[in-house]
């Protein structure tokens, strides 16, 4: 039986220390994430995708009603890919405060890998027809564009 972890709240250092560990107790075992969230911090959230990459189980990653922002990224790192009818999705290039050129240096790097990830697995065409942007235009515009599905 897979293990199923809830994140049903924005992303925050200790969400992700929780999810973490989580999935180390699940070890072995498939997993079902179920997301309802607005998504929260970019570092934060990318530990908790490093994390899921690595697991050693089937992922599944389920959209029970808003997916927003780092949210959407799990969906990136699954598996497997479910949501309801009624589940919203919001992209946008990833964002935040920065207070060193490291932590620049680190965002800029995140929204490169990620970027070459959404192009890895989303039709950019198919996207555009439905969003009227592509992965490009949205992670190489100066400002933050946010695209709801």
């Amino acid at each position: 039986m897979a293990k199923e972890i809830l994140l049903y709240t924005s992303i925050f250092s200790f969400t992700a220390e929780d999810f973490i560990n989580k999935v180390n107790e699940a070890a072995g075992q498939d997993l079902v994430c179920r997301i309802n969230g607005p998504g929260g911090s970019v570092f934060a959230g990318y530990g908790m995708l490093e994390k899921l990459a690595s697991h050693d189980g089937n992922v599944k990653v389920h959209g029970d009603g808003i997916v927003a922002s780092m949210y959407t990224a799990f969906f990136l790192y699954a598996d497997e890919r479910t949501c309801l009818d009624v589940t919203r999705f919001m992209i946008h290039r990833a964002n935040g405060y920065v207070e060193t050129d490291e932590d620049r240096q680190r965002l800029v790097s995140i929204n490169k890998d990620l970027k070459k990830k959404y192009n890895a697995v989303v039709d950019s065409k198919k996207l555009k027809e439905i969003s009227g942007y592509t992965i490009d235009e949205i992670y190489d515009a100066e400002d933050v564009i946010d695209v709801w599905l």
